[in-house]
């Protein structure tokens, strides 16, 4: 009898993410956690890795987080949104309809792109450079034209 090791970046991607979706953290935290979970991943990982995201993936598309009130946390959630594009492209990780407003507040967040003293510039940089990088826009502009 063989018995298998669990993988540890599997284990500890888990672990991360089960901490990120604690009901007891507030939605800046829960995206400040997730992102950087994300950011660890490379695209197109095995199927057990992107089950293992599932759980995220349902939550972050919550209308409280996506419509929060303060732009940090709209920052936060674009941030993990991107993230979780990238990981998952050039498959789409949502709808149409949930696409369309998951970029109506990813290209809210370029509001901020004048201000280049602001703690939030790197992060928005970053949104811009990975929307760039892996062509996502192209999947904005077919949404949009889509939509009409």
């Amino acid at each position: 009898m063989v018995l298998l090791q669990p993988d540890p970046f599997l284990m500890n991607l888990r672990a991360c993410l089960s901490e990120a979706l604690r009901p007891a953290l507030f939605g800046l935290l829960l995206n400040d956690q997730a992102a950087t979970c994300l950011s660890k991943i490379d695209q197109s990982p095995p199927s057990s890795i992107v089950e293992s995201m599932q759980p995220l993936l349902n939550a972050i598309f919550k209308p409280e987080l996506l419509n929060h009130q303060d732009r940090g946390a709209k920052l936060r959630v674009a941030t993990s949104i991107c993230e979780i594009t990238r990981i998952i492209a050039p498959e789409a990780p949502y709808s149409d309809d949930i696409l369309k407003d998951i970029f109506s507040l990813i290209v809210g967040t370029f509001n901020g792109l004048s201000d280049t003293s602001s703690p939030s510039f790197g992060r928005r940089v970053v949104i811009l450079d990975t929307l760039a990088k892996y062509r996502s826009c192209v999947v904005m502009i077919w949404l949009m034209k889509c939509s009409r």
